[in-house]
């Protein structure tokens, strides 16, 4: 499409100016072909950015069917999942088929909602959570000790 583009605006400009200006028709050419090696080069250096950054962006359709994967797993349908998160069955579905984004305020809720983080539901990330009763005085030490020994 780009091309054409391009393509067409060259034949208009040559059309115009004759034969006799060949060095205007030189430079235009010069200006197309750079304007088309730019393009490329923008396109290529954001492919390969996004790779060495992970890929981490946040696609509905995926976070949908972790969302779905976890209610499954959790055992709760979706009018149960709907009424603990106070939202209608079809916003459960629209979230789950892709149709619908999720606010970062509800992803929190669902996170709790289904026994698992953030970060899994928007971008797939396993992360370890940690669900114990333990008196504080206990989760003080533990936290002492993971200090200690990250030094």
């Amino acid at each position: 499409m780009y091309l054409r583009h391009m393509r067409k605006i060259l034949c208009q400009a040559l059309e115009t100016q004759g034969k006799d200006n060949q060095k205007n028709w030189l430079s235009l050419c010069v200006f197309l072909f750079i304007r088309i090696i730019m393009k490329t080069w923008w396109l290529i250096f954001f492919r390969l950015s996004a790779g060495k950054r992970g890929n981490m962006y946040y696609d509905i359709k995926e976070s949908g069917k972790r969302i779905k994967e976890l209610r499954r797993k959790a055992g709760i349908t979706q009018e149960e999942l709907a009424s603990k998160l106070n939202v209608s069955t079809v916003a459960i579905s629209n979230m789950e088929r892709g149709v619908n984004g999720v606010s970062l305020d509800m992803m929190g809720i669902l996170a709790e909602a289904l026994n698992s983080s953030v970060d899994y539901i928007a971008f797939g990330k396993k992360t370890l959570v940690l669900d114990v009763d333990l008196p504080e005085e206990k989760l003080v030490a533990i936290m002492e000790f993971v200090k200690v020994m990250g030094r």
